[in-house]
């Protein structure tokens, strides 16, 4: 009977300390998620006078609205192309880069401090710093080989203002995901690596015959991932131009329609447009991924 007592103390113990865990992260998503999404979508149907569908229908007229004024449309473009270049380049170069590191080739741990420095300093320091490189000597430097007179603008003109968000984003999008690839490179048993040394193997036949298959779980949770955030692909516009000179986002589009020019209505509206697009998007590529099989264990 004491034992069945002990045994009843400790289990309510157990109870009410996992309940004063969860309480809190419980009450974060009620308010913040479900609270926030139910409130978007009654704000996206809510006019004047009652209900309404004006804020759709002005969603699907800036859509079919071309000129160099639309902004929406201008954010997508970006965005997408933002997307394209974390997918297409920047997630083979960072799988590429973490082999490199992987396999301590040389001057590995220079290229990790220069890797991984950026992302432990503060994004306003690096936008900063950025702009006072382009702008000061690397402006210097391009005037001198061109002869010309007048500095390059990088962030004050059409031409150059979003390539250099671009460049910014290839710069410290490179680290984002190394650490986890490192990570599971190095759990890539010797064995296999040693086994395939013997017959002969290279190092880009062991990347893309034993490294990548192993760790294509990873690889592809992060591109489904990029996937579902497929139009919150942004990059630091706020800190740069402000959304000038055809550098609009999603994101910023968004900042916009919510701080700049207020109109949380018409916000709320689009974000659940993009929801629904998103959705087959998201499920087509979780089907896509499904069929790549990759039965690995290790």
């Amino acid at each position: 009977m004491i034992s069945v007592k002990k045994i009843s103390k400790k289990k309510w113990k157990e109870i009410g300390f996992f309940s004063v865990m969860i309480i809190i992260p419980i009450i974060h998503f009620c308010i913040f998620w479900i609270g926030v999404n139910i409130n978007s979508f009654a704000m996206a149907f809510q006019g004047k006078n009652g209900p309404t569908f004006d804020y759709i229908k002005l969603f699907f007229q800036e859509l079919t609205t071309a000129g160099t004024s639309n902004k929406l449309l201008e954010g997508i473009k970006n965005t997408l192309i933002i997307f394209g270049l974390n997918i297409l380049i920047l997630l083979p170069l960072s799988v590429l880069f973490s082999y490199f590191l992987y396999k301590k080739l040389i001057c590995y741990k220079y290229l990790r401090v220069v890797f991984f420095l950026p992302s432990i300093i503060s994004s306003v320091v690096l936008v900063t710093l950025y702009k006072e490189i382009l702008n000061g000597p690397v402006s210097n430097l391009l005037m001198q080989i061109s002869g010309s007179s007048s500095p390059i603008l990088f962030f004050d003109s059409t031409k150059y203002a979003f390539r250099s968000v671009l460049m910014y984003i290839t710069w410290l999008g490179l680290a984002g995901n190394m650490v986890i690839y490192s990570g599971t490179m190095s759990r890539t048993p010797t064995e296999i690596v040693e086994s395939a040394k013997l017959d002969g193997i290279g190092y880009f036949g062991e990347l893309t015959r034993i490294v990548l298959p192993l760790m294509w779980p990873t690889l592809s949770v992060i591109v489904l991932l990029a996937v579902v955030g497929i139009f919150t692909a942004d990059g630091p516009i706020l800190l740069m131009t402000q959304g000038q000179y055809e550098t609009y986002t999603l994101g910023y589009w968004f900042y916009d329609k919510t701080i700049v020019n207020p109109n949380l209505n018409y916000g709320a509206a689009v974000g659940i447009c993009f929801t629904l697009v998103s959705i087959p998007l998201t499920l087509f590529a979780r089907w896509l991924v499904n069929r790549i099989d990759v039965d690995v264990e290790f």
